[in-house]
């Protein structure tokens, strides 16, 4: 797996950790994890034995967990993820920057899941507002 990657080819750059500055050839899908069986074999505490997969079609590359450890997609934990050329996977302290040759960075289509806050959050913000304005208006008219 050290071999440089093919320019055609999408390919995990290696920014830190075992593999770091190598390109690593993702090719039509790659599971990473700490056991024999797995095209990426990292030792490294935090990696279990089949912990990722990443799979290219075109364009797209999409990365799920296959384990109860945690993968990491620009600072968010996710179980699956449709990555960017330029997104960065973090898995325990192995860090790599997805490169998807012909395509700058955030160029690629993905699903951004939609981040609503939760019902509550939404109404203590209303309730902090109303209060807020009957205290200024309080204040104003005993002046």
């Amino acid at each position: 797996m050290s071999a440089p990657a093919a320019d055609a080819t999408i390919y995990l750059h290696a920014v830190a950790g075992q593999y770091a500055g190598q390109k690593l050839p993702v090719g039509d899908g790659l599971v990473i994890g700490s056991g024999s069986a797995v095209e990426l074999a990292i030792n490294d505490p935090a990696i279990q034995a089949r912990h990722a997969r990443i799979v290219a079609a075109g364009n797209r590359v999409l990365i799920e967990n296959l384990s109860d450890g945690d993968i990491w997609v620009n600072g968010t934990a996710v179980q699956r993820h449709t990555l960017g050329s330029g997104d960065e996977i973090r898995l325990g302290r192995q860090r790599f920057v997805v490169k998807i040759p012909g395509l700058r960075p955030d160029s690629v289509l993905r699903e951004v899941p939609v981040r609503r806050p939760a019902g509550w959050l939404w109404w203590a913000g209303i309730a902090t507002s109303a209060v807020m304005a009957a205290a200024a208006a309080y204040w104003y008219l005993l002046r």
